[in-house]
């Protein structure tokens, strides 16, 4: 595996790890908050919460930000 899929799924879990204990429609940080917390790049957190929102465990509403979605969505999601 190579250095950056390692990074992409690290800060994936990372995310996954945090978001799992706030409640629906609560507001994450930003990607470079994470970045910078994890020092890491930000267009690497950006690819990893991309696909957090394309797999529906959060969403985005133009110039707010990024939330938690429904955990009937995260639930479904597990099972496929």
């Amino acid at each position: 595996m190579d250095r950056f899929a390692y990074k992409y799924l690290f800060v994936e879990k990372k995310i996954k790890d945090s978001i799992r204990t706030f409640k629906v429609d609560t507001k994450i940080d930003g990607e470079r908050k994470f970045a910078e917390e994890l020092g890491i790049s930000y267009m690497t957190v950006r690819k990893a919460v991309d696909h957090l929102v394309d797999d529906g465990f959060l969403y985005r509403i133009p110039r707010q930000g990024t939330y938690v979605a429904s955990r009937k969505v995260m639930a479904r999601k597990k099972q496929k």
